[in-house]
């Protein structure tokens, strides 16, 4: 085999093995905001037990084991711009301790949920925990927990945030020691892997290296063989 061949077959193995072994995947998001959903009727009745929402090529399955929620109809009502007409409302059961459960169809790196609720209030401890099994099980990627809603006027809220790689699911609840879940949510926003892989940056200067190299190599035995 010649010197140039050589160099190709060389050159071409050792780009396809850092193509394959140094790629990232696409990241996308997608924000879970209920403006699509109907409100159920009458509001606060605990119409649901199970909302399936599909968005961005990503489904939530969103649950409240052992009790019930609604979605209701937030226009007028006084609540941030930023909330849309559509909420979150667990207050068919606010006396219940029962956290929410999203699950995902597939796994996320970040997750952030806006809770908030109308002043004055009693102070309230909003929480979100993520987990890398389904409904609440496996291990903790991460959590958040922050105190809120008892200042200001108004609509107050808090967005709780958790970044982590493999979270499958994750519950959150917000409330008072009176009223563990008497919050509103809205806002579900994730990060997720989708689409093909793509060279990291580093992968496509080696590949481009190699194809200048093996140029160079192409002129310099041309110019080798002209002057013989």
């Amino acid at each position: 085999m010649s010197l140039l061949k050589k160099f190709l077959l060389a050159s071409v193995t050792a780009a396809l093995l850092c193509l394959g072994s140094a790629t990232v995947a696409l990241a996308d998001t997608t924000n879970f905001n209920f403006e699509t959903t109907p409100a159920t009727s009458p509001p606060s009745s605990g119409s649901l037990t199970s909302l399936t929402i599909t968005q961005g090529g990503l489904t939530m399955v969103l649950t409240r084991p052992g009790s019930s929620f609604d979605i209701f109809n937030a226009t007028g009502s006084g609540f941030a711009a930023s909330w849309g007409a559509r909420v979150l409302d667990p207050f068919s059961h606010f006396n219940s301790a029962t956290p929410f459960n999203a699950n995902f169809s597939q796994a996320l790196s970040s997750i952030s949920i806006d809770m908030g609720d109308f002043t004055p209030s009693d102070l309230d401890t909003a929480s979100l925990v993520a987990y890398d099994g389904l409904d609440g099980t496996g291990s903790i990627v991460g959590s958040s927990s922050v105190n809120c809603c008892d200042a200001g006027s108004g609509f107050v809220f808090v967005t709780l945030t958790v970044s982590g790689a493999g979270i499958r699911s994750v519950r959150f609840i917000g409330g008072s020691p009176s009223f563990p879940n008497s919050l509103y949510y809205d806002n579900i926003n994730v990060t997720f892997a989708q689409g093909p892989a793509i060279p990291e940056p580093a992968t496509m200067l080696l590949l481009g290296s190699g194809l200048v190299g093996f140029a160079a190599k192409v002129r310099k035995r041309r110019k080798g063989s002209k002057s013989d």
